[in-house]
């Protein structure tokens, strides 16, 4: 059982305002959509913005740029088992500049 059976995005026809209000904050800025795990923690929006704030920060405002930020995303994905994140970031990661050699090496599907 996956995470999205368990926890299905709520249509969005059902979301309350506060809802919407942090939704949007996602879709306009520079992630674009509402995605995972966002998409769960839609249906905390407090708890949402805050993890969506930092996250944001770690990844687009880091002082150690978008090639070594998606580095270490993988490097994290690979760690922890995460392959939603890792199918995520790991074509972000090449086209960042880290090489598909690099990114396979780190590819704990091998």
């Amino acid at each position: 059982m996956t995470l999205k059976d368990r926890l299905p995005p709520l249509n969005e026809s059902t979301w309350t305002l506060e809802q919407r209000k942090e939704a949007e904050k996602i879709i306009s800025g520079p992630r674009g959509e509402l995605i995972a795990p966002f998409q769960v923690l839609l249906r905390n929006p407090q708890l949402m913005n805050c993890t969506q704030q930092l996250g944001e920060y770690l990844r687009y405002s880091s002082i150690i740029g978008h090639r070594l930020t998606e580095l270490t995303i993988l490097i994290t994905a690979r760690y922890w088992h995460q392959t939603v994140e890792w199918q995520i970031h790991a074509p972000i990661a090449i086209e960042k500049g880290i090489s598909s050699k690099d990114v396979e090496a780190i590819n704990f599907n091998q």
